[in-house]
């Protein structure tokens, strides 16, 4: 067999470089899967993950977690920081006789590497596929809903409009990470980068703040933009970039799996 069509069926991704903006902490699993393929990774944080302001009110939401009847985790980071948060205090993050929800199949494995039970996993990744699943009467239901700052209105508002009771507590804040170097954004510029990979739609707008409009508007068409999923898409879409590459499901391995499939097809 031809050497060079080997090592591409082998290495799929060989020499192509991509930007991961995820939150450092999160970026190494995903650049490992990246990196095993053959492409160059440039790790280019966007944003990081900080505690809230206060642990009050998520403190008294733990100290009353019997009243509730739904927990809805709608990100890994509403997991880890929830679940950190009640082992530091000594509390139970979940009581058995809650109906535990996650968003995505990230979110559900993470809970179950907790020991947690997961009663459902909507087929659609996102707030829209979680009140699909939990259907048009939610009347007197009391639902906990432990997330991040910057999260979507849409998920609350309609389960209240469906009669729950619904109380959100900010485990984490999304900040913008440190100031990155506007070497990049030459880079960028020059068509050194093949794909920026997106996990989420606070890391597009921050990428946009970073690079600023005008310059977006010069650069969007020097890369590929890859989206964790259709909530990141429409904010990519927003902001006027094309996304060419999207995952299904929302996963990290499935947005790999997707990129492969791009360059496979292109």
């Amino acid at each position: 067999m031809n050497q060079s069509l080997s090592s591409t069926r082998s290495l799929p991704l060989r020499d192509r470089c991509i930007i991961i903006t995820r939150a450092r902490e999160q970026a190494a699993e995903f650049a490992v899967q990246l990196e095993a393929l053959g492409a160059l990774v440039i790790t280019l944080p966007l944003i990081q993950i900080a505690d809230p302001p206060s642990w009050a009110l998520v403190d008294r939401a733990m100290d009353q977690l019997a009243k509730f009847d739904l927990l809805i985790f709608t990100s890994v980071n509403a997991v880890d920081k929830w679940t950190a948060r009640g082992l530091s205090q000594n509390k139970s993050p979940v009581l058995k006789t809650h109906q535990v929800y996650a968003v995505g199949a990230a979110t559900a494995h993470r809970l179950q590497e907790l020991g947690l039970q997961v009663d459902a996993v909507p087929k659609n990744f996102s707030a829209e596929g979680i009140l699909e699943t939990l259907g048009p009467d939610l009347i007197r239901k009391r639902v906990l809903l432990p997330r991040g700052d910057l999260a979507r209105e849409e998920l609350p508002r309609e389960l209240r409009a469906r009669g729950a009771e619904v109380l959100e507590v900010v485990v984490y804040r999304t900040q913008p990470a440190e100031t990155k170097s506007s070497t990049w954004i030459e880079r960028i510029r020059g068509g050194e980068i093949d794909v920026i990979t997106f996990a989420s739609p606070s890391a597009v707008q921050q990428f946009v703040l970073w690079v600023g409009r005008e310059q977006l508007a010069i650069i969007k068409n020097h890369f590929r933009a890859a989206s964790i999923g259709p909530t990141t898409s429409a904010a990519l879409r927003e902001q006027g970039v094309d996304v060419a590459i999207e995952a299904t499901p929302s996963t990290l391995s499935d947005l790999t799996a997707a990129i492969i499939r791009f360059y496979q097809s292109s």
